[in-house]
C-alpha cells in the first residue's frame, strides 16, 4: 500500500514461518527490494552485510539464501517476487535471478492489466449510473413539474378569459389551485436543491434545544393539514419527553416526507401512527401506515436517488425523499430501518441520538 506504508503478504507460503500479518516500517528482505526497486540474491554473507549496514533486521526464521525480484510496472514498485531457502546455501543464483525476473515483470503486467480493466469498469459503472441519474432527472422534470404546471396554465386561462363572469367562489378556487401548484413546484424544487447540496457534502447542521415531542405534534397537524385530513395521524408521545439538541430544519425534512408518504400511500381515511420513544440517549421515532406497501425487491434500493418501488403506479413522487431522510438521519449520527410488506403497510424505525450534550465548539486559533 503506497499510500499507507503497509505491507502485506497475501501469497506467502514457507516451510518454517506462517504468513506475517500486515506491517509498516519494518526492515526485511521484502522491504528492501521495495526502497530500493532491484533485485536482491542474498546468501548468508549478503545478508551479513545488510544486517550489519542496519539495511535488513531479521523477522522470520533465518534464511541460507533469499532471492527477491520487484513487481514493477512504468517504474513504479508495487511488490516483491521472492523465493528463500532454509538448507542450501547454493539453492539459488544468477540464472534463477533472470528467471525470476522475467517471470515477475510478466506478473507485474497482468496485475497492471487487470488494474486497468477495473478502473476501466469503475469508470463505465460511474458513467451508466450518470446516466441514470440524467434520464431519471429529466423524467422528474417533464412529469413531476408538467402536473403543476398545467394546472397553473389551465387556472390562469380561465381567469384570463371569463374573470368578470365567474362568481367570486370560482375565481377563488383557480385562484387557490394556482397558489397549490406553485407551492408544489416549490417544493420540488426545494427537494432538488437539498439533495444537491447533500451531495456537495454542504449541508448545514445546526443543532439547538428542541422539545422534540412538541415538535413532532405539531408537524403531525401541518402534515394533516397539507393532506386535507386525508388520513388521520395518531401521535403518541409523552408529554414530560427531555429536551433534545438536533437540527429542527434538517428533523423537518426527515419526518414531514415520511408523514406525507405514509398518507400519500394509504388509502383514504386509513390510520397512521407516529410514536415517540426515549430509549438511553435516543429518540426512536416509529412512522407506520396500513398502505400499499412496498415490494422485497424494492425495499434494498428505496435510498437510492431517484428510485421508486415498483408498485407505485401513477401516485406522484420524485424518488428524493427517502434519500433525503436518510442522509438527515446521518448527519445527526442517527439510523433509519424499514420494514414493509406489500397490501399491509410500511413501518420505518428512525433513531436520533438527541438527547447528549452538544460537541463544545472548536477553541479559536
Amino acid at each position: 500500500d503506497a499510500e499507507g506504508g503497509t505491507v502485506t503478504f497475501p501469497y506467502h507460503v514457507d516451510e518454517l514461518d506462517p504468513p506475517p500479518p500486515p506491517r509498516r516500517g519494518n526492515r526485511g528482505m521484502t522491504e528492501y527490494v521495495l526502497r530500493t526497486g532491484r533485485a536482491c540474491l542474498a546468501d548468508l554473507g549478503e545478508i551479513a552485510r545488510l544486517k550489519e549496514s542496519d539495511e535488513y533486521q531479521q523477522t522470520g526464521a533465518p534464511a541460507c539464501i533469499w532471492l527477491g525480484v520487484p513487481l514493477a510496472v512504468r517504474g513504479q514498485t508495487f511488490g516483491v517476487m521472492a523465493v528463500q531457502d532454509h538448507h542450501d546455501p547454493r539453492a539459488f543464483g544468477a540464472e534463477e535471478k533472470q528467471i525470476l525476473s522475467f517471470v515477475a515483470d510478466q506478473t507485474a503486467l497482468a496485475i497492471d492489466r487487470k488494474r486497468a480493466g477495473q478502473d476501466l469498469q469503475r469508470a463505465l459503472d460511474q458513467e451508466r449510473e450518470l446516466v441514470r441519474l440524467k434520464g431519471n432527472f429529466v423524467n422528474l422534470v417533464s412529469h413531476e413539474f408538467r402536473t403543476p404546471i398545467g394546472v397553473i396554465l389551465g387556472s390562469a386561462q380561465v381567469l384570463e378569459s371569463y374573470f368578470d363572469r365567474l362568481e367570486p367562489g370560482r375565481r377563488a378556487e383557480h385562484l387557490g389551485d394556482i397558489a397549490d401548484a406553485a407551492r408544489h413546484m416549490a417544493g420540488l424544487i426545494d427537494e432538488v436543491l437539498l439533495l444537491g447540496r447533500i451531495e456537495a457534502g454542504r449541508l448545514p447542521f445546526h443543532p439547538r434545544p428542541l422539545n422534540v415531542g412538541a415538535f413532532l405534534r405539531r408537524l403531525a397537524d401541518e402534515v394533516t393539514q397539507a393532506t386535507g385530513g386525508r388520513n388521520p395521524i395518531a401521535v403518541d408521545s409523552a408529554e414530560d419527553l427531555p429536551t433534545g439538541h438536533s437540527d429542527e430544519t434538517l428533523l423537518r425534512h426527515v419526518f414531514s416526507n415520511l408523514l406525507t408518504n405514509a398518507v400519500k400511500y394509504s388509502p383514504p381515511g386509513s390510520p397512521v401512527s407516529l410514536t415517540v420513544a426515549v430509549i438511553g440517549t435516543e429518540a426512536v421515532v416509529t412512522v407506520r401506515d396500513q398502505g400499499i406497501g412496498i415490494p422485497a425487491e424494492d425495499q434494498r434500493r428505496l435510498f437510492e436517488v431517484f428510485y421508486r418501488g415498483g408498485n407505485v403506479g401513477e401516485l406522484p413522487g420524485t424518488g428524493l425523499g427517502l434519500v433525503i431522510v436518510k442522509r438527515c438521519v446521518e448527519v445527526h449520527g442517527g439510523e433509519v430501518r424499514l420494514n414493509s410488506q406489500v397490501g399491509r403497510g410500511t413501518t420505518v424505525i428512525v433513531r436520533l441520538p438527541l438527547f447528549r450534550s452538544p460537541e463544545p465548539p472548536a477553541p479559536s486559533p
